[in-house]
């Protein structure tokens, strides 16, 4: 559960960091840098993401799409997020809700019902922001974006086949398995392999921050059974900078939400909470995997 929580309240940041790896010139790197050092700076912001999942059917073969849309709000200190997704899938319509502050994180799932995940620090989650904001990170990539001056804003843009950005996120993840005891989970992680990616970011000239961002890529999931392409479209804007006042869990939602002990997830909610927490190439690589499992378990029954 602890991965997920990281990822996920990362989701923003880890999308820019991506693209903060994406940068032509040293003055590029330098924008991209400084937007990451400004967005770190905020109080708070509100995000709108939109992620399109193309992928064969393990029965059938057609193509199907799964669009997960995400409504989100951010403090950063203290840290709070009040989060709200809905996916669409061949086999109908979820709903998660998502409060996560300084009392724990309470996800509501499709089944209506709640649970508490306690113990899960908001020191630790911007501790990763922070230590995912680095000048190394900045300039990664840096030969291969373009940084275009588009009036208020830099338009930064990237197309390539995927490989170093396979390898920033191999980096990133073996610090978060060995920093949140992950090891165990290896398997998700190795699953999947972006391959074609072009990217898109742009951020204000006056304030450094990141307004939009647009992806698309195809993701290779190999599960060990079978192997599948998958397309993946995202576009997100960020605003409201500064303008969310305060999130505060319900009482009714503290009242009657179940606990959950050792961070495993409920049956319920074990591939959902993923999905909510979607707008990650990571997320995205889960939820592809999860559907694949999903339809050959359904395919055998």
């Amino acid at each position: 559960m602890k991965k997920m929580t990281s990822i996920t309240v990362a989701s923003f940041f880890v999308l820019s960091i991506t693209g903060n790896a994406l940068a032509n010139e040293e003055s590029a790197a330098d924008i991209i840098q400084m937007s990451n050092e400004a967005m770190l700076e905020l109080d708070s912001f509100s995000s709108e993401t939109t992620m399109e999942l193309t992928m064969p059917d393990p029965m059938s073969g057609e193509e199907v799409t799964i669009t997960v849309h995400t409504m989100e709000d951010v403090i950063l200190d203290p840290f709070a997020m009040h989060q709200v997704s809905t996916i669409h899938t061949p086999d109908g319509d979820l709903e998660t809700t998502v409060y996560w502050t300084e009392e724990g994180m309470y996800e509501q799932g499709p089944d209506g019902d709640w649970y508490v995940y306690e113990g899960m620090s908001s020191d630790e989650m911007m501790a990763l922001l922070q230590a995912t904001s680095t000048r190394e990170q900045a300039e990664m990539l840096g030969e291969d974006m373009d940084v275009t001056d588009e009036g208020d804003s830099y338009l930064l843009t990237y197309t390539g086949n995927g490989e170093q950005l396979n390898e920033m996120i191999d980096d990133l993840l073996g610090e978060l398995m060995m920093e949140e005891d992950m090891q165990g989970e290896e398997a998700l992680f190795e699953a999947f392999e972006i391959s074609d990616l072009s990217y898109e970011m742009l951020v204000e000239k006056d304030t450094y921050y990141m307004t939009e961002m647009t992806m698309d890529m195809t993701m290779v999931i190999d599960d060990g059974e079978e192997s599948v392409d998958m397309h993946i479209s995202l576009d997100q804007t960020v605003s409201n900078f500064n303008g969310v006042d305060s999130i505060t869990v319900p009482d009714e939602v503290i009242e009657h939400a179940q606990p959950v002990e050792g961070g495993a997830l409920p049956d319920t909610a074990s591939h959902h909470l993923l999905y909510a927490m979607g707008g990650l190439t990571i997320a995205a690589g889960g939820l592809g995997f999860s559907v694949l499992h999903r339809r050959r378990v359904r395919t055998s029954s």
